[in-house]
């Protein structure tokens, strides 16, 4: 493992999940409400005042190094990077969409300056026919992931979870166009995929989740993975194979009576 700048380390250490047992690492809200307070996070590695009212779980959090770095070693090994908040190469664009909610630690796999290109999120709705949409979503897709790529946007995907997802991550990937699978289910799962490996060393796929590499997809997480899409995003295609409504025909500006 490569020598972490202080401040990223002392972040990782307060709020990466895989270190084991001891308190919770801090939330998202807790960590940017540290931030703000004390300012360089490296300061809490040399000491962590008495008078502070959580001086005791900020004590055994920063005491978690040596836990801390093999959990990281071990991600390296498998090809996950722990992408910290104060990383400079952590996407402006999730502090700027989520404020105090952005996730204080990434874990992802491939070139990290996918996160900042300007992306297409491709979205199945909630009136699709079955969990993976039908044959019609999934062309519809396709198409969706090759115009953004036409376009000169990267597609944001939830990776492989659902016919639509994987049919929109395949089709960017097989047009030559970058693709952020962005995952509310296992990581773990994808690393050994000849698909993936092949895009993700070519430079073409970048895969993504705020929640720890292994943990189990959950109603919760697909929330949390929806707002983390919604702030990376520069726009979303939600396809659905819902009939058209008089709803769809009014302006935004001009809601029915």
């Amino acid at each position: 493992m490569a020598r972490l700048d202080d401040g990223i380390l002392a972040a990782l250490l307060l709020t990466s999940p895989l270190a084991g047992d001891g308190p919770p690492p801090l939330k998202a809200r807790e960590f940017w409400a540290l931030v703000d307070e004390v300012g360089d996070l490296a300061l809490l590695l040399a000491d962590v005042p008495a008078d502070r009212p959580d001086a005791e779980r900020l004590r055994a959090l920063r005491g978690r190094g040596t836990a801390v770095a093999c959990a990281v070693e071990d991600a390296e090994r498998q090809g996950i990077t722990l992408l910290s908040a104060l990383d400079p190469r952590y996407t402006a664009r999730l502090r700027a969409g989520l404020g105090a909610q952005a996730p204080p630690v990434l874990h992802t796999v491939g070139p990290l300056a996918l996160l900042d290109q300007p992306a297409v999120a491709i979205v199945a709705g909630s009136g699709t026919d079955g969990p993976d949409g039908g044959t019609e979503l999934v062309d519809r897709a396709r198409a969706t992931a090759a115009e953004a790529v036409a376009e000169g946007r990267a597609v944001l995907t939830g990776g492989f979870a659902t016919a639509v997802d994987a049919a929109a991550t395949t089709a960017a990937i097989d047009a030559g166009g970058p693709v952020v699978g962005l995952l509310s289910h296992p990581l773990t799962t994808h690393l050994h995929t000849p698909e993936v490996r092949r895009a993700v060393h070519g430079g073409r796929l970048c895969l993504v989740t705020p929640f720890r590499p292994d943990a189990p997809w959950s109603p919760v997480a697909e929330a949390g993975r929806a707002a983390v899409a919604a702030a990376l995003a520069e726009r979303t295609v939600t396809l659905s194979t819902r009939a058209p409504t008089l709803l769809d025909d009014v302006p935004p500006d001009d809601p029915p009576p």
